[in-house]
């Protein structure tokens, strides 16, 4: 038996993924599903985005991996949440 475990800690076995399938081709039986327009978050609006390089250290990476996992997000997208929030911050400061 094989087990992954995702960024969020959460372990996925070969027995999940078989149940989740068996759901899947089943078509959910006893689940009724609304569909709607738009997305399914709130209404934002959004730019492409485009990959940059920043430089830091290994110790500063595993840090921002350590709590990127911990918050059951991507590197990426808690980078972007950071570097949003300190922006934020400055602009409102000054």
């Amino acid at each position: 038996m094989s087990e992954f475990v995702p960024d969020n800690g959460v372990r996925v076995t070969d027995e999940m993924v078989r149940q989740w399938a068996s759901e899947a081709e089943s078509g959910f039986e006893g689940l009724q599903v609304e569909p709607f327009e738009g997305r399914a978050w709130e209404e934002v609006e959004t730019e492409s985005l485009e990959p940059r390089t920043i430089r830091v250290s290994a110790s500063v990476w595993r840090l921002i991996e350590r709590d990127a996992s911990r918050q059951g997000m991507t590197v990426s997208a808690w980078t972007r949440q950071a570097l949003t929030r300190e922006v934020t911050q400055t602009l409102k400061a000054s």
